[in-house]
């Protein structure tokens, strides 16, 4: 493990950020606590993720927590895994290679937007 960030699944829907934050202060000293929610609903999509305030203390706390019964529900608790994009964006890094716009291939017989389209021949000029 090489995060502090915990992933706790298969919460209780019942579960508060105090809840979490009072279990996992058994383990060690917790840094933040996360419960992901359903964004039209704002109700629990049943994991989190927990900051811990130190590796030792995470790997402590995936050791003492994983497979714990909590709030009725036999507790998930593993590493998390490192925080990407969010809605699925693609994130870009300095190592990211971004096509130059004579690499990108269009779609349709539309120009690129940033491009004037050119004239269409007159059919009486073509013959």
């Amino acid at each position: 493990m090489e995060s502090t960030r915990l992933y706790v699944g298969n919460l209780s829907y019942d579960a508060t950020e105090v809840d979490l934050n009072d279990l996992f202060n058994g383990a060690g000293s917790v840094s933040s606590v996360e419960i992901v929610y359903n964004r039209n609903t704002h109700r629990s999509k049943g994991y989190a993720f927990i900051e811990m305030g130190s590796i030792d203390e995470a790997k402590r706390t995936v050791e003492t927590l994983h497979d714990q019964t909590f709030m009725d529900r036999q507790l998930i608790v593993s590493g998390a895994k490192s925080k990407g994009p969010a809605n699925g964006e693609r994130g870009l890094t300095e190592d990211t290679p971004v096509p130059r716009h004579e690499e990108v291939t269009s779609l349709g017989d539309e120009p690129p937007a940033d491009e004037e389209p050119s004239p269409e021949p007159d059919s009486e000029e073509a013959s």
